[in-house]
């Protein structure tokens, strides 16, 4: 049964390695942290177009309760691993597009299961940029792709980290 990682959901997890850079790794290349894997990366880039279609109006995001505060919406998905195949993977993505959330259109619930070891959403740029105290909470990695960069939390920490994907990916 998937369960939304707004409920701090207990899920596979992700080792996070001690040098420079602080966060998840890829389970399925030891090496690499998961922002680097190319599929991870791939979703990273299209969730924060479709934030910046959003934020800039595009007239086929006017949601018929939220109208004008379309520029909220967040996009997302979750990490997902199977450790008896080493395939790492993306599930779909999801929206809060599709959400008539009586908080408002930036709540977003990204399914996850015991198979997830991380979720990545967008902050659009009407909202904090930085990792939300929810976010923070979380029992899983949580990375978030605002206008000031990525950001990551960790599991039992009380703050979050920005990653510089060039220095970080060698790109």
């Amino acid at each position: 049964m998937l369960a939304s990682f707004l409920l701090f959901a207990a899920a596979a997890t992700a080792a996070i390695p001690s040098g420079p850079y602080r966060g998840p790794i890829d389970p399925s290349a030891p090496e690499t942290p998961i922002a680097c894997n190319k599929h991870v990366a791939k979703a990273i880039e299209d969730i924060w177009a479709r934030t910046l279609s959003v934020a800039f109006g595009n007239p086929t995001h006017t949601h018929p309760t939220w109208g004008e505060k379309s520029w909220l919406y967040e996009f997302g998905f979750s990490i997902e691993y199977d450790s008896d195949t080493n395939s790492l993977w993306t599930s779909p993505l999801t929206t809060s597009w599709r959400n008539d959330h009586p908080k408002g259109p930036n709540h977003l619930s990204i399914p996850v299961g015991d198979r997830t070891v991380a979720v990545v959403h967008s902050h659009n740029l009407g909202v904090e940029p930085t990792p939300s105290p929810a976010d923070v909470q979380s029992l899983l990695p949580i990375f978030v792709v605002s206008r000031e960069g990525l950001f990551v939390t960790l599991p039992g920490q009380t703050d979050y980290r920005k990653i510089d994907v060039k220095r970080v990916c060698n790109k």
